[in-house]
């Protein structure tokens, strides 16, 4: 529901009074967004009145008791147009039964049927002649109801926001009202089963009034006085009018816990999900004033119990100081007013409006009718405008036609300029690639021999000239390849090069490798670029080896001093 975009009040009505919620959500797309108080207030209600002055605006107002039908239907995963036929088929076949026009809306369950893979469909139905008793009176304060939420819903999506939720357990939060008990029963963080039972506080209420022959709303005083239902305060009671008031109720107190314990079995049998055990239980509503009532419940159920109290986590800050005690003091009895007003704010909260018959026509006014009309006007504006535009733009379009026409032929004799310079690039390339192949095998080893031949000390001797082509590996990485004129890839195409090994036998007495040091640096001073030497001395034997790159012309006596291995 995003009807009211980004505030929305929420208007919990309850026997005696009303409390009106407004919150807005805060924050971003990158802090996350939450739900803020912007104002809070008690209406009195007498009957079907309001009291106050100002005006309520939009609401969202809940269901309960004995208005409203929950019904749960088990449908086959279709697509969503045909479960609305389903669905309008249900609510036809409900309305004829009920005697009177109702109106329903409905949500899929997010647990599925583990058995039989179908979907769970929460349907929930109210009189018109009901809904329209409640705009009524919302009227007489200028009010207008934009949706009817069922209690239920309303009461988990505060928990699911405001409490204490758990990502394993299966837990049921309970609103313990003056006339109905409303349920949500959990999983994780997924809705089970939602229900509202009739009865809630007023059978206790009853049972008062006959023992102590008072009227109702004197009986209730007495309840939130002197009832205690906590099972340790049996036969510890602080008087006897506490002890008259507790044995008055127990024969109508385990209605409360009845329907508590009922759900698990209602919810399996409604829905297919089987295998629950409940794992906690949390209250709220009017019924958490009575003492005792969380321990009432532990003890009749057999888990945890605690009180559900929604302003613990609630920002509040946008309050005034009168109006933050206020809902301080609601506290639990909170809970419906805030979760009606959350329900239409975020789009990831589980969502039932039943909407008023005035309000589907408005809807259906905004959404479609006003914009098909504007649509049309614009069309119409817009074939107008153009008919008287057409010509013009034609004419321009002859105009650009004509000038492109001259600078496509232009460009294309560019293009094929440009091709036939870069083809013969490409064949000089191959050319220059070849010749180079070709010229260090032959120029390149005449050079070499005629520098050796002149610089080649008496103690050593050549014994091997041969020619390879393979990748020039005494190039590192960031150093300039004088073939390319680049620093060096991660791997340089193959190249032809000279490798010379040889050996030496000391005849003047002077020290092979220090004749072979003044020999290479006599073939570097010449310019023959020897690379990756090599001195292996071994006992009487010596032997050394070295390359010659005619295509990295560059000397570099430090670059070959480096690369030098001595074994």
């Amino acid at each position: 529901m995003t009807f009211m975009g980004s505030s929305a009040r929420g208007l919990d009505l309850r026997n005696q009074d009303a409390l009106l919620v407004e919150g807005k959500k805060v924050g971003g797309k990158k802090k996350g967004t939450s739900f803020q108080v912007v104002a809070c207030e008690v209406l009195a209600r007498d009957g079907q009145r309001l009291g106050g002055a100002a005006t309520l605006g939009n609401v969202v107002t809940g269901l309960s008791g004995r208005e409203l039908i929950l019904r749960y239907v088990r449908v086959p995963q279709v697509p969503d147009w045909q479960l609305a036929k389903l669905m309008d088929f249900e609510v036809d076949e409900i309305s004829g039964q009920a005697g009177g026009s109702l109106s329903a809306d409905y949500n899929l369950l997010p647990v599925a049927n583990e058995m039989t893979g179908e979907d769970t469909v929460l349907l929930a139905l109210a009189k018109d002649s009901h809904l329209d008793g409640i705009s009524s009176m919302l009227a007489s304060r200028k009010g207008t109801v934009e949706a009817y939420v069922p209690n239920a819903v309303a009461l988990y999506n505060a928990f699911l926001t405001l409490g204490p939720v758990s990502t394993d357990d299966v837990s049921l939060v309970a609103w313990i009202g003056e006339t109905a008990i409303d349920i949500a029963l959990l999983q994780g963080t997924n809705l089970l089963f939602a229900r509202n039972v009739s009865g809630g506080l007023q059978v206790l209420d009853t049972a008062i009034a006959q023992t102590f022959n008072v009227r109702e709303n004197r009986a209730q005083k007495i309840r939130d006085e002197l009832l205690d239902l906590d099972p340790k305060s049996r036969g510890r009671y602080a008087s006897s009018q506490e002890e008259k008031a507790t044995h008055s109720v127990q024969g109508v107190a385990g209605q409360l816990q009845a329907a508590l314990r009922s759900t698990l079995a209602f919810c399996q049998t409604q829905t297919g999900v089987e295998n629950l055990k409940l794992d906690r239980v949390y209250i709220c509503g009017p019924g958490v004033r009575i003492r005792g009532m969380a321990a009432f419940f532990a003890d009749g159920l057999g888990c945890r119990v605690a009180v559900f109290d929604p302003i613990e986590n609630l920002d509040m800050s946008a309050l005034s100081a009168e109006e933050q005690a206020l809902l301080t003091e609601q506290g639990p009895e909170a809970a419906l007013a805030i979760g009606l007003a959350l329900t239409p704010l975020f789009d990831e909260l589980y969502s039932i409006e039943i909407l008023p018959e005035a309000v589907k026509k408005r809807r259906r006014f905004q959404t479609r009718t006003i914009f098909n009309i504007v649509a049309a006007v614009l069309a119409l504006a817009f074939l107008g405008w153009r008919w008287f535009d057409a010509k013009s733009r034609f004419e321009e379009a002859q105009r650009q036609e004509s000038a492109l026409s001259t600078k496509v032929r232009a460009l294309n004799s560019v293009n094929n300029e440009t091709t036939a310079l870069a083809e013969k690039n490409e064949t000089r390339e191959k050319m220059l690639a070849e010749l180079r192949t070709r010229a260090v095998p032959l120029y390149g080893s005449a050079l070499t021999l005629r520098a050796m031949r002149e610089v080649l000390p008496g103690d050593l001797w050549i014994a091997k000239l041969e020619t390879k082509v393979g990748e020039p590996t005494w190039i590192k990485a960031g150093q300039s390849d004088a073939a390319t004129g680049t620093g060096r890839p991660k791997k340089l195409p193959p190249r032809p090069h000279l490798i010379v090994s040889g050996g030496g036998k000391s005849i003047s007495g002077k020290d092979l490798v220090s004749s072979f040091q003044g020999f290479k640096d006599e073939l570097l001073r010449r310019g023959v670029p020897v690379r990756e030497t090599q001195v292996n001395q071994s006992g009487g034997d010596f032997a050394f080896s070295f390359k010659v790159d005619w295509l990295d012309v560059t000397p570099k006596q430090d670059a070959s001093k480096a690369n030098d291995k001595q074994g």
